[in-house]
């Protein structure tokens, strides 16, 4: 059983960080072991009231049905939420993913304390 957990996880693609860490490098496991034992793998965290917006590098190839890693997520995590999550092949897009979702969260929140109304987001 240990010998198939182990082979299965041998067999994924595994990614560090460039040195800016914004660039995936594809590495061996025991190098991306050690950087992850070394480096976080938060690059964004925000919080709006009782909600958390997190934004990681997974540092493995999940495997997406794109044909190419999506190795950058964004979680939403809070009360009445479900996580709701979205990947990302790059840095760029993660940031920028993050970044639309904390402004949607964000009107929400305010539209929620009536400051500004629904249809203004």
């Amino acid at each position: 059983m240990f010998a198939l957990a182990f082979n299965r996880y041998m067999a994924l693609v595994y990614y560090i960080l460039s040195e800016d860490g914004t660039m995936p490098v594809k590495s061996d496991y025991p190098t991306w072991a050690q950087f992850f034992y070394r480096h976080s793998r938060q690059l964004a965290l925000d919080r709006i009231d009782n909600i958390n917006i997190s934004t990681i590098f997974l540092g493995v190839d999940t495997l997406s049905e794109q044909g190419y890693p999506l190795l950058f997520e964004t979680m939403v995590f809070g009360e009445n939420i479900l996580r709701q999550k979205k990947r990302y092949a790059t840095y760029e897009e993660a940031m920028e993913g993050h970044r639309l979702t904390y402004h949607r969260y964000f009107h929400r929140a305010i539209a929620g304390r009536g400051l500004i109304k629904p249809d203004e987001e």
